[in-house]
C-alpha cells in the first residue's frame, strides 16, 4: 500500500507550485486562447533570471491537454517555478513532496534497483 499523497496546484499565470522537493507527475492544460504558447518548469522556488529549464512543454492552439509522466516523475530538489506567457492559460500541476528519495543509480545482480 502507497503512503504517498499527490498534491494539486492550479496556476492562471507564471508561479511557485511548491518550494520542497517534489516529483512532478503530471500536467492538466485549459487554453482557451487560439495561440501558441509554451510552460516552462523550473528547479527553484523564484521566479528564475534566465536559466536552464528542467522541463519544458509546448501547446498549440486551444484545447484541453493531458501529460502523464512515467513514475515515478521528474525530480525537483529545490521547488518547482512554473513560468508561461498565456494570459487565457490555465495549468493543474499534480506533485508529489518527497523527503528521502533518491533515484536509483545501480542494478543489483538480481534487477533491483538500489
Amino acid at each position: 500500500m502507497s503512503t504517498s499523497v499527490i498534491k494539486v496546484k492550479q496556476l492562471t499565470a507564471s508561479g511557485l507550485v511548491t518550494g520542497k522537493r517534489s516529483l512532478f507527475k503530471q500536467l492538466l492544460i485549459h487554453h482557451s486562447g487560439g495561440g501558441d504558447t509554451e510552460i516552462k518548469f523550473y528547479d527553484l522556488t523564484a521566479a528564475p533570471v534566465g536559466g536552464e529549464t528542467a522541463y519544458d512543454f509546448d501547446v498549440y492552439g486551444k484545447g484541453m491537454f493531458i501529460l502523464p509522466i512515467p513514475e515515478p516523475g521528474v525530480l525537483f530538489d529545490d521547488g518547482i517555478y512554473v513560468a508561461f506567457t498565456a494570459i487565457d492559460l490555465t495549468a493543474t500541476i499534480f506533485y508529489e513532496r518527497c523527503n528521502g528519495y533518491q533515484r536509483p543509480t545501480t542494478r543489483t545482480r538480481r534487477g533491483f534497483w538500489v
